[in-house]
């Protein structure tokens, strides 16, 4: 799951708790915060605990990796086949998240990028979907970022966890 610099607590928290496995902090070019390398590695830190306790807490057996804050360009050249990587984002064509799970193929993770309050920078759009990243919609209403990881994630577990 890819998150923007402004993380909230409840967003640290709950897609850990919810089954998530990594989280990577991006810094995308509407992103509210800035941080120098001490401060970033002083909040990967403070992410990371919170991923161990919110893993804890649900009794998972697996501790959710917390990666170091990157550009959301450097995080697009990371992908590859075996990730369904999914953009939500406000405005353009979008699919639904049962759309897209429908067609699943033999994807081994997925990757969701949750961008920033105000939404992704239409450049930053454009370039996630050449990187092969498939536009889609979490519905007719604005998310907060916390919200919107939540319910991205919720949903896939949802719709994966269930028969196709």
């Amino acid at each position: 799951m890819q998150f923007p610099l402004r993380w909230p607590a409840l967003s640290r928290r709950t897609p850990s708790s919810n089954g998530s496995s990594k989280k990577q902090p991006s810094s995308a070019s509407l992103s509210e915060v800035r941080l120098n390398s001490e401060k970033a590695d002083k909040k990967n830190a403070r992410y990371q605990t919170v991923a161990l306790n919110a893993a804890k807490q649900s009794q998972r057996a697996d501790l959710p990796i917390v990666q170091k804050v990157s550009k959301l360009s450097d995080v697009l050249k990371t992908l590859d086949k075996n990730t369904l990587a999914l953009i939500p984002h406000l405005t353009g064509r979008r699919e639904t998240l049962p759309q897209v799970f429908k067609k699943l193929k033999n994807h081994k993770r997925i990757l969701f990028f949750i961008g920033p309050e105000g939404d992704f920078a239409p450049e930053e759009i454009d370039q996630a979907i050449k990187a092969g990243c498939l536009p889609v919609s979490l519905g007719a209403t604005v998310l907060k970022v916390d919200t919107a990881a939540i319910s991205a994630v919720s949903f896939a577990r949802l719709f994966l966890s269930s028969d196709r």
